[in-house]
């Protein structure tokens, strides 16, 4: 008997169109419903709350529990509908249990978002007095906001058997009604970034959340060989091995990122006594990946490469070009080796440096980067190309603070089977 699926809602960080493209790379078979900035509906296989740990891009993941169409939208049936949620909750039965509600914009008229989430008091006292006759009390968490934080929600404890968080999405046509059933970890990923015992501050760290992403961008069905050419001080090589990769390969031509590598992987097997991960961490040139490594021996490879010389500042026009052009051949170099080491059909995700000048970006030139026969650039999420301030004319991805000189271009690329 085929399993009946349901709907959930996925709250999206930061950078939306990454956010996006990782859950669609996750839930490949699954069926996206609708996605603005802010949300993802998808429509999929009873999800376990577990699930947020193998998202670097998602906030919150909520179950749909109720939903109506806006043409029919009525205050008193979503209190109802959310009140019989709450009822079916045997823990709440006499005790006073924290209560959150969260509005989230799905497309729908900035007009209507505004009327229903100016309704949080309306809704709260309502629910109030109809849970009050059935020996439920509710502590109504108050926000300035009309969605609740990660912290606020995980301060309260609304995530656990103890609370409960309410989201109310409004899409163009419906509202959806759905309760928060996981949230991201925010102690963990600091412990996994700040906690470890080396970072690189000088060359710069990669944050845990993108580089699980990046990882789950290229990552297929298999999950045993993966490799990071430019490993630094590990962050791929860690989250790797927390998504359940069986084997992890890092090379660096560093001496030092090697230490730091190997180091971090000690304290990550020290701290998480579930990683039966194997590790092999040592000093190569990806220019010269194939002298190690068999053609095809990985299934996936997720790297932030070499950003070049550390910028405080603009760069003259003839500095940035020749740095722009030295970068051009590292990477056509370490492409073509890429490529030869990873297996037909895989997918290696890659961070390439654009630079800001003046009042533009400058970017490598990817015919000159690119070289290697039968590897080329795809674009996996045709529906995050709405959020165009993240996605190039080219397909990629850009990740990036206000404040940086270098910017991150994330590139996927598909070798060919032959």
């Amino acid at each position: 008997m085929t399993e009946k699926k349901e709907n959930y809602i996925f709250v999206l960080g930061s950078n939306p169109a990454l956010s996006l493209a990782e859950i669609i790379s996750l839930f490949s078979k699954d069926k996206i419903l609708d996605s603005s900035r802010e949300v993802t509906l998808l429509n999929t296989n009873k999800l376990n709350p577990e699930i947020i740990n193998h998202l670097g891009g998602t906030i919150k993941v909520a179950q749909v529990f109720g939903e109506m169409s806006k043409n029919n939208f009525d205050l008193e049936k979503i209190i109802e509908i959310i009140g019989d949620e709450i009822l079916k909750l045997s823990f709440l039965k006499n005790k006073k249990t924290h209560f959150g509600i969260s509005v989230y914009n799905m497309n729908a008229s900035n007009s209507f978002f505004r009327r229903l989430s100016r309704s949080h008091s309306y809704l709260y006292i309502n629910l109030k007095k109809r849970l009050a006759k059935e020996g439920v009390r509710i502590a109504y968490l108050r926000s300035k906001e009309v969605a609740l934080s990660s912290a606020s929600v995980i301060k309260n404890k609304l995530n656990t058997s103890e609370g409960l968080e309410v989201q109310v999405v409004v899409s163009s046509d419906k509202i959806f009604l759905a309760k928060t059933i996981a949230i991201q970890d925010i102690g963990n990923y600091r412990k996994y970034d700040i906690g470890r015992p080396y970072r690189d501050l000088v060359s710069g760290t990669t944050p845990p959340k993108l580089a699980k992403i990046m990882i789950n961008l290229a990552s297929g069905e298999l999950k045993n060989k993966f490799l990071d050419p430019f490993c630094g001080s590990g962050t791929f090589l860690q989250e790797a091995a927390l998504l359940g990769y069986s084997n992890v390969y890092g090379g660096d031509l560093s001496q030092k990122a090697i230490f730091e590598s190997r180091e971090n992987i000690r304290w990550l097997k020290n701290e998480n006594k579930n990683i039966n991960t194997f590790f092999e961490i040592d000093k190569i040139d990806a220019r010269k990946l194939s002298k190690k490594f068999k053609n095809g021996y990985f299934d996936a490879i997720a790297s932030e490469g070499y950003l070049g010389p550390p910028l405080k500042g603009f760069l003259d026009e003839a500095t940035l070009n020749k740095n722009i052009k030295d970068l051009e051949n590292l990477y056509k170099d370490a492409l073509k080796e890429i490529s030869l080491v990873l297996a037909g059909g895989g997918k290696v995700v890659l961070v390439l440096p654009a630079f800001k000048t003046g009042g533009q970006t400058k970017y490598l030139n990817l015919r000159s980067c690119i070289k290697a026969p039968g590897l080329s650039v795809i674009n996996p999420c045709k529906e995050a190309e709405k959020f165009s301030e993240f996605i190039t004319e080219r397909g990629s991805f850009i990740y990036s603070r206000a404040d940086q000189y270098v910017l991150r271009e994330i590139l996927i690329l598909k070798k060919e089977i032959k």
